[in-house]
């Protein structure tokens, strides 16, 4: 609707509902408009539907979401609904206009860069395989199921390394047009570059990154550009248990490895400049953690996703701020150890696995 951020930001600081001759008050104080301007704003509103002219009472079902504890949910349902846009990708991708003002909304500044910062002591991981080119799609969906049950699991790097490579990095560019295993929001780069707006991290069982080979680092950034894990700062004393981070849920305990998906909100809000799509970066990070989940299936390991996560403790693990990079779902992954020793009967005391 307007190029103006200084009415944006405005706009956003409106209390809901507001009485006619208090907008024009606080339009005329803050944006340094006169009484008759601030009145046709007011009337701009209106016919544009950004105001009522009277006040609504709440819908049953809206009273629902508030006595149910959904207050919170529904004003950012209502903030998110009707927002009149369209893209015009001929001019780009990041380029669109509003319905009511035919003009073209460009970023007035470029690209957030994305960071990923070299260590000296990255992994970098083994060539992913190569199979899924003979693998039924039809298969992979038969057998996917929520693993519930990860004793006596365990994943390697060429494992780790092919379930990254085919969920998170462009795989392929065809006539110019670049591609991911997932269909998401945007695309631009190269094959082997990150997604701009998503970071994974990777959180390994301490026992079975040593055994890795990783020493005593457990939690790492994964780098897509370079395929590698790169050491972030931990604290000194590691997870107990991954239920720490799911609000002592314990579906995930004893999961050698699991991926934390963030969102990077700088990278989406440059492209995307209204609040609908907040609702498109959780489908974007949902696509991805779907296209894990298959990949997995798909190599024989078991899996668990959840977004029911403890937010302040991953933000505090993984060092970031949540209004910039925020984690978004935790992925388990891992193998039965059976699929490395010779066929025979299982071992005493085996347990079976829970799935869903």
């Amino acid at each position: 609707m307007t190029d103006s951020s200084a009415l944006a930001q405005w706009v956003m600081t409106l209390p809901s509902p507001i009485q006619g001759a208090t907008f024009v008050a606080n339009a005329a104080e803050r944006l340094a408009l006169t009484p008759h301007d601030a009145s046709r704003l007011l009337d701009v509103f209106v016919r544009y539907g950004l105001l009522s002219p009277e006040h609504r009472s709440p819908t049953a079902a809206e009273e629902a979401w508030r006595r149910l504890g959904w207050g919170d949910a529904l004003t950012f349902h209502r903030a998110t609904r009707g927002l009149r846009w369209r893209h015009v990708y001929p001019e780009g991708a990041e380029v669109y206009t509003f319905y009511h003002v035919d003009k073209l909304v460009v970023p007035d500044e470029p690209r957030p860069g994305v960071e990923d910062p070299e260590h000296p002591q990255e992994v970098i991981l083994p060539a992913p395989a190569r199979q899924f080119s003979t693998t039924e799609l039809r298969d992979v969906l038969q057998a996917r199921r929520t693993c519930r049950n990860f004793a006596r699991t365990s994943i390697d790097l060429d494992e780790l390394s092919t379930i990254l490579h085919w969920s998170f990095r462009r795989i392929a560019v065809v006539d110019s047009a670049r591609y991911y295993a997932t269909r998401v929001a945007s695309e631009s780069g190269k094959v082997g570059d990150a997604y701009p707006f998503l970071t994974v991290h990777v959180v390994f069982d301490p026992v079975q990154a040593s055994a890795a080979g990783l020493g005593g680092r457990w939690l790492y950034r994964y780098s897509p550009q370079r395929h590698a894990l790169v050491p972030v700062g931990q604290p000194e004393s590691p997870l107990k248990s991954v239920s720490e981070l799911l609000w002592g849920v314990d579906f995930a305990d004893g999961a050698p490895a699991v991926l934390i998906l963030s969102i990077n909100w700088a990278q989406y809000m440059w492209k995307y400049r209204t609040s609908h799509f907040y609702r498109m970066a959780h489908y974007d990070v949902g696509g991805f953690a779907q296209t894990a989940l298959l990949v997995a299936t798909a190599m024989g390991l078991r899996s668990f996703v959840t977004p029911a996560i403890d937010d302040d403790r991953l933000v505090n693990l993984l060092h970031v701020t949540p209004s910039e990079q925020d984690p978004t779902y935790l992925i388990a992954v891992g193998g039965p150890r059976s699929r490395h020793r010779a066929p025979g009967p299982e071992p005493a005391g085996h347990e079976p696995e829970e799935l869903s």
